[in-house]
Order: structure tokens, then C-alpha cells, then sequence
């Protein structure tokens, strides 16, 4: 893992900032011992229709944002720089992009430009914004399944 510091951040409470410069596509940290579930928690990443991880250690401190520095591979179980970083920059990822449906959906603080507004996971979110993002396997299937049943 890249060096990190976990910092109270005003509106989502403690998160993560990068304590290093990192380029786009730089490892930021890798899961492991991580605990595995059928079912979402508070705190876990979903890595398949029916699979969840918890107990990620500092990894659970990566917050959310519509607008965000990092991605979860969940393939590889890393977390990626979706973009050029500088210390201090907080580390977040959009969680649709793993999510289908959050335990415990919440008010987006993020305030970008394309702010979801309420999080809720990918169920609920138009396919036109999930596009804008990097989905993991499960969630662009799931969205497939949900666009093709609603097709007229």
C-alpha cells in the first residue's frame, strides 16, 4: 500500500487522503484478509452478484464521491488511481461501480458537478450515468439484465 493517512473529513467522517504523488492506473492498495459474505454490509465491497467483502482494514475508509481519485478492481482486489493524485487529495471511488444495492444507502456529500444526490447502488441508478464510470463485471451484467427487462 502507498502511504496513506485516515483524516476526519467534514460531511462523510473519517476517509482517506494520499500521503504520495500517484499516476493514473498506480496500485494504491491491495485487499487482503479480507471476510466474505453473501450479503452487503455497512462497510464491504461487493465482488459478485452474491459475494460481498468485509473486514478490509483501511481499505474501509475509502469514502464515496460521484467525482472520485480511485477505482476498486475487484477482479485483482486492488485499488486503483483513476487519475493523477497529490498528497493530500482524499482517496474515494464511486460506489455503484461495485454496489448493485447498498446496506445502508445515504446523502451523497461529494457536491460535483454530476452528484448522484442520494447513493443507493447501480439498482437504482440510470445507465446513462453509470457509463461515466469504470463497473465492475458484475454490475455492468446486472445492469444488462435490468435494461433488457425493461426494454418495451
Amino acid at each position: 500500500m502507498v502511504a496513506v493517512r485516515i483524516v476526519d473529513q467534514p460531511g462523510t467522517g473519517l476517509g482517506l487522503v494520499t500521503e504520495v504523488a500517484l499516476r493514473e492506473g498506480d496500485v494504491v492498495a491491495s485487499i487482503c484478509g479480507a471476510e466474505y459474505r453473501s450479503h452487503p454490509t455497512r462497510t464491504s465491497i461487493q465482488i459478485a452478484d452474491d459475494r460481498h467483502m468485509d473486514g478490509l482494514q483501511v481499505v474501509a475508509y475509502l469514502n464515496h464521491s460521484c467525482d472520485p481519485g480511485t477505482y476498486v478492481d475487484v477482479r485483482a482486489l486492488t485499488v486503483i488511481a483513476a487519475r493523477n493524485l497529490v498528497p493530500g487529495d482524499a482517496l474515494t471511488f464511486f460506489y455503484p461501480s461495485t454496489e448493485w444495492a447498498m446496506a445502508c444507502p445515504f446523502v451523497c456529500a461529494c457536491a460535483s458537478d454530476g452528484c448522484l444526490g442520494r447513493v443507493h447502488g447501480a439498482q437504482r441508478v440510470p445507465t446513462a450515468v453509470l457509463s461515466r464510470y469504470r463497473l465492475s463485471a458484475h454490475i455492468r451484467e446486472l445492469v444488462t439484465v435490468r435494461d433488457a427487462a425493461a426494454a418495451p
